[in-house]
């Protein structure tokens, strides 16, 4: 498992050093920017004029190498989705699927299966959910390593 993004709340210490360094760090206990525990936006122009603490700056993860054998795969989710699932928690739910239905296990139906559990777990925030896999480079003669 490779975690591939960094949390944006307003709670997670890197969010907040970077706002200290901002020059108007948040008092104790303070979890909220504007009502938002979140610290980056990258639309929203009026709650960046609002609060200049806002950062948009896109968080970019370094680059991994997928072997040509492997059965590797992303959950690329919106934050309702993190709020109450973990990342190993998803790769569960991924295989669990990947085991029931076999080649059958189509990108909709294991985003699907993600998505529902995290509506039984309550998430109360937006949740978006992609499954990307990579069996294509398993199975496609023209991908070459």
């Amino acid at each position: 498992m490779t975690d591939m993004t960094e949390d944006h709340r307003v709670a997670s210490a890197n969010k907040r050093a970077r706002i200290a360094r901002s020059g108007q760090p948040l008092k104790d206990g303070e979890v909220h920017l504007c009502g938002l525990n979140l610290a980056r936006v990258l639309g929203d122009r009026f709650l960046k004029e609002q609060d200049s603490r806002f950062s948009s700056e896109p968080y970019v993860s370094p680059a991994i190498d997928i072997a040509k054998a492997s059965t590797a795969f992303a959950v690329i989710a919106s934050g309702g989705l993190w709020d109450v699932i973990t990342m190993k928690k998803a790769v569960q739910l991924v295989a669990e699927v990947r085991e029931n239905n076999g080649d059958n296990s189509s990108a909709d139906k294991i985003a699907s299966r993600v998505l529902s559990e995290a509506r039984n777990l309550r998430t109360k925030d937006n949740t978006s959910v992609i499954f990307v896999g990579f069996d294509i480079l398993r199975t496609d003669p023209c991908i070459t390593t």
